[in-house]
């Protein structure tokens, strides 16, 4: 059964060099329970798919066509009252940057416990002591102790965590972590990828996990969207998309990343740039870097 369904959904930004088509026509289904990785190379419109899902987009972005159905509502129709009654509290979102994410001046206590009062209308010492459970389940050594600490008093792997902890704290039926991972080192973007995955399992959430790293892609998910230029290039599972990949594009991501049972001299980089979304290439697009394009690719999508 299917948890979000989008269909057609266009997200233009409205530069002075002209309209920016970041997401362009997209259709995708998102199941219960499931891991979706969403994938591409940066700059493809993986974030603002991210942004537009819950309509945290921000001028010049703005949603011009679509639908993003959460269990059968059409959010794009919701008020900004009833939007925010969903937002926090059934559909979660990690952010890229922990740190600009997190408010400097309160302490990382406070702002869990900000979200568990505006969306649980729990209050006061039982409160304080969910906060103090989320950070601990979180993995934040001596919580009791570290919940009067400022952001800035934390690694960028803890920080992570504390968004963590303020994602889940209402139970959400769906989050969208983007890029969970970056600027953390291996070890600590192992640490995060395998609690994100625990407490998946443990609260029964739905996960939308944007990356470019195909090997978190083989560790975490159940399927995978692969974006180009603003469209879906291919979705499959993910032993699909690494075993029988379709799209020459999905080809190309994985001939771009080291594997580490085979032994390659000299990993292929995708030839060109991705296109200019003011004015994008007719048909795929996908074909001016394509080695395998053919007329017919110029003119129509596959």
């Amino acid at each position: 059964m299917s948890l979000l369904e989008i269909r057609r959904l266009k997200v233009h930004y409205y530069s002075d060099e002209g309209i920016v088509r970041a997401v362009d026509g997209i259709d995708l289904e998102v199941e219960e329970r499931e891991v979706l990785a969403l994938v591409g190379e940066s700059g493809c419109g993986k974030s603002t798919l991210a942004y537009a899902i819950p309509r945290l987009l921000r001028p010049p972005g703005r949603i011009v066509e679509g639908s993003v159905l959460f269990r059968g509502t059409d959010l794009l129709k919701l008020s900004e009252e009833k939007m925010r009654r969903i937002r926090g509290k059934h559909i979660s979102m990690i952010f890229q940057d922990p740190t600009s994410a997190l408010n400097p001046v309160f302490t990382v206590g406070l702002q869990v416990y900000e979200a568990i009062e505006l969306h649980k209308g729990i209050q006061g010492a039982k409160a304080w002591e969910e906060a103090v459970t989320l950070l601990k389940k979180v993995g934040i050594p001596s919580p009791e102790l570290r919940y009067r600490d400022y952001p800035h008093m934390f690694s960028g792997g803890q920080r992570q965590r504390v968004m963590l902890a303020i994602a889940l704290s209402t139970n959400p039926d769906l989050l969208i972590a983007d890029e969970p991972t970056t600027n953390l080192d291996v070890t600590i973007q192992a640490q995060v990828l395998h609690l994100i995955k625990q407490l998946k399992e443990e609260f029964g959430m739905t996960v939308i996990l944007i990356t470019h790293d195909m090997g978190i892609v083989a560790m975490m998910a159940d399927r995978v969207a692969v974006m180009y230029a603003g469209k879906i290039a291919e979705v499959g599972s993910v032993w699909d998309i690494f075993e029988k990949p379709l799209h020459p594009y999905t080809k190309a991501l994985q001939k771009a990343v080291p594997l580490p049972h085979i032994d390659v001299k000299r990993l292929e980089p995708i030839p060109g740039e991705p296109p200019n979304l003011v004015n994008p290439p007719p048909g795929c697009r996908f074909h001016p870097r394509c080695p395998y394009a053919m007329d017919v690719c110029k003119k129509d999508e596959p």
